[in-house]
């Protein structure tokens, strides 16, 4: 939902739609760089999820949001349509507000869907499939590859960022690497409506357009994916704010787990 805040410029260009959200296409099928846009809930009008691990079905405040769970207490909770499937845990305060066949997102602690909105809410999202994506947020990378090695050292070798070297990983069952970006010193806009440059695009079942803004990191995991040979499921970890908060969403992250 939340993520190349950007993105959000260049959707006023090709749409003239204001305010869209970070997530993109609700829809199986199809995936459209940019999302329509989603309504701020306000914290007073959403309750939270009564338990984990089964609760009942609740509905989910962002209309593009599919199964999401909203708010949660402390706990251990799986997906109802990401696939494949995922079984995470969470501090209090957390919020799940997306839960599509290849989308699914968290929302820390003192942030919401206005910011979501807005671009300036910090999130964790999990993406079944992507690829990576031109500068000029113009569609795959041609001879990127679309394995984790073969993203990992495009986006390695791409002007304008600054990415740390590639380093193995495995979350959740799943093989793969981890790096950190950023844009880099002396970042020149590509395009005048882009505030930064777009990283990774999804593909089918996944639906997103995102990268990184002056001032935000972003830390990727790109892992194996279970559901497509030789194609790249993405964790996507986003602190827009500037606050140094990576390490402290990686431990959500690391206590994820997947299956079928």
């Amino acid at each position: 939902m939340w993520a190349a805040r950007f993105v959000v410029l260049l959707t006023l260009v090709i749409t003239g739609c204001a305010g869209p959200t970070a997530v993109t296409s609700p829809s199986a099928t199809t995936s459209p760089p940019v999302p329509s846009p989603v309504a701020a809930v306000p914290s007073a009008a959403v309750t939270p999820a009564p338990s984990p691990s089964g609760s009942p079905q609740v509905a989910c405040p962002n209309r593009d949001g599919g199964t999401c769970l909203r708010p949660l207490v402390a706990g251990t909770y799986s997906t109802r349509t990401f696939q494949p499937r995922l079984t995470y845990v969470l501090p209090t305060g957390w919020g799940n507000y997306e839960d599509l066949p290849g989308n699914f997102e968290l929302l820390p602690p003192g942030f919401d869907l206005a910011g979501g909105d807005a671009g300036t809410s910090d999130y964790i999202g999990v993406y079944t499939h992507v690829v990576a994506e031109t500068e000029e947020c113009a569609g795959p990378a041609p001879g990127a590859g679309t394995t984790p090695a073969g993203i990992g050292k495009w986006l390695a070798g791409q002007r304008n960022l600054a990415v740390t070297t590639p380093r193995k990983a495995s979350i959740g069952g799943l093989d793969g690497l981890v790096l950190d970006v950023t844009l880099a010193k002396g970042f020149k806009r590509v395009v005048d409506w882009s505030n930064g440059r777009c990283l990774i695009i999804g593909q089918a079942p996944s639906g997103l357009e995102h990268g990184v803004n002056p001032g935000g990191s972003m830390r990727l995991y790109l892992l194996e994916s279970p559901v497509t040979p030789g194609a790249t499921l993405a964790i996507e970890i986003d602190d827009v704010t500037g606050t140094d908060a990576l390490d402290a969403y990686s431990a959500v992250v690391k206590q994820f787990g997947f299956g079928r």
